[in-house]
């Protein structure tokens, strides 16, 4: 009995000894893990500025080199509390990500990687000789990325609006600076100056290369003159430039070239020796890949699992029956009897769309169809559409893909412009302590 209690209490005095170990330890590491920053409910602590660096390494390809570069705390710090000031927006507005969301962004880290998941989760665990950041780190920071991706998208974007007169302004603006790099095929004559004399030298060699215009333009060939000049070139000298960038024209002659076309003969330019005239032989195209576009609107009944399809169809051609003896016209129509909250905002409005982009039983009945006429009702898999062909133009597809890198550069430049402006104010209603 005795030797019982004595070996209880040995137990007992064990397990204490245990829990008392193990809490003077997190005890400890809690006291040695300062708080570095409070930013409204949340604190930003020491261990979590190493497992953002650490975390910043992983993505840099485990690189050895990556501390060697100059990231000052600072600027960690900052980053932190922008990211916590995020998170609670995000929290505000109840923004969550799933776990099947984080797998997936994982597998596609991997797979950019080419390794597996498991050589991914060792490579990070093996990385990390202290053991301060485990693979749930990274899962948190995948995760806190991924709301805050969702949270920008959702702030932003909805705020966005380019209009089409933007589009057209900037696109204008975009091929100006597009036709600087045009290549052109271009020869000059040379005339240098004639005269010893510096007050004659200038107005006599001007009225000499005037004169040489005139001529050209009168009748006589640019290529006539430039073989002569190519034979002898005592007096006038004659080059090819072969294919030169608008820019570099404009760069070598003159600021104030602009619009040019093949054949003209330009000049005279004024340079340091003497008066330059300039033939264009040819100007480098774009490749043209004409197709044809409509404008559509259109009026739409879905399909219900409340109300049988033949009940759909007899209300929607009940409507377009009023259509055709004009009771009703189609803006009133898909305003009050469209059933699809996103086609009634945008007044049925489909924008310009390729007719090879249509179902093909829509494009058999709408490529016919004049502007203004409407279709009579079709059936689609998912419900029923009467269309109206507003319009039709012939498009250049290069000229779509080149306006179209028009709109994401202006759109990129208003979402940072906008982003600037909404963190700012996020930041301005925030509270945020820095504890030195």
């Amino acid at each position: 009995m005795y030797k019982r209690r004595l070996i209880m209490k040995i137990w007992i005095f064990l397990i204490l000894a245990i829990f008392l170990n193990i809490y003077s330890i997190s005890v400890y590491a809690i006291v040695t893990d300062k708080i570095v920053a409070i930013v409204n409910n949340r604190i930003i602590l020491n261990s979590d500025i190493k497992k953002f660096l650490f975390f910043l390494q992983q993505q840099k390809e485990n690189s050895t080199d990556f501390f060697k570069e100059n990231i000052l705390r600072e600027k960690v710090i900052r980053k932190l509390i922008l990211e916590n000031i995020l998170l609670d927006k995000a929290e505000d507005l109840n923004i969550t990500v799933t776990d099947a969301q984080v797998d997936q962004v994982i597998e596609n880290i991997a797979l950019q990687k080419k390794i597996s998941l498991i050589e991914l989760k060792n490579n990070i665990l093996f990385t990390n000789k202290n053991s301060f950041f485990k693979y749930d780190d990274y899962r948190n920071n995948i995760k806190k990325a991924l709301i805050i991706q969702i949270l920008q998208e959702n702030e932003l974007y909805k705020n966005i609006n380019i209009t089409e007169k933007d589009i057209n302004h900037f696109f204008s603006y975009f091929l100006e600076e597009q036709n600087k790099h045009k290549k052109i095929n271009v020869s000059y004559i040379f005339i240098p100056f004639l005269d010893k004399n510096i007050k004659n030298n200038v107005y006599n060699t001007q009225f000499l290369s005037e004169s040489i215009i005139k001529k050209i333009n009168n009748g006589y060939r640019y290529e006539d003159l430039y073989r002569k000049c190519i034979k002898n070139n005592n007096f006038f000298l004659a080059r090819n430039l072969s294919w030169i960038s608008f820019f570099d024209l404009q760069k070598k002659f003159s600021n104030s070239l602009n619009i040019i076309k093949k054949g003209d003969i330009l000049g005279p330019f004024l340079e340091k020796n003497g008066f330059y005239i300039l033939k264009i032989h040819d100007i480098e195209t774009p490749k043209k890949n004409i197709i044809t576009e409509c404008h559509l609107q259109q009026f739409f009944m879905p399909f219900s699992p409340i109300i049988k399809n033949e009940i759909i169809k007899k209300n929607i051609f009940h409507i377009y029956k009023k259509l055709k003896k004009g009771i009703y016209n189609f803006n009133y129509v898909v305003k009050n009897f469209s059933n699809h909250k996103n086609i009634s905002n945008k007044k049925g409005d489909l924008g310009w769309i390729l007719y090879d982009a249509l179902d093909n039983n829509v494009k058999k009945i709408v490529i016919h169809l004049k502007n203004n006429k409407i279709t009579s009702p079709i059936q689609s898999n998912i419900g029923w559409h009467i269309f109206k062909k507003l319009n039709e133009r012939k498009v250049n597809t290069c000229y779509l893909i080149e306006k179209n890198k028009a709109y994401n550069i202006l759109l990129k430049y208003k979402i940072t412009t906008a982003r600037e402006q909404w963190i700012k104010e996020l930041v301005r209603l925030s509270y945020v302590s820095i504890i030195q």
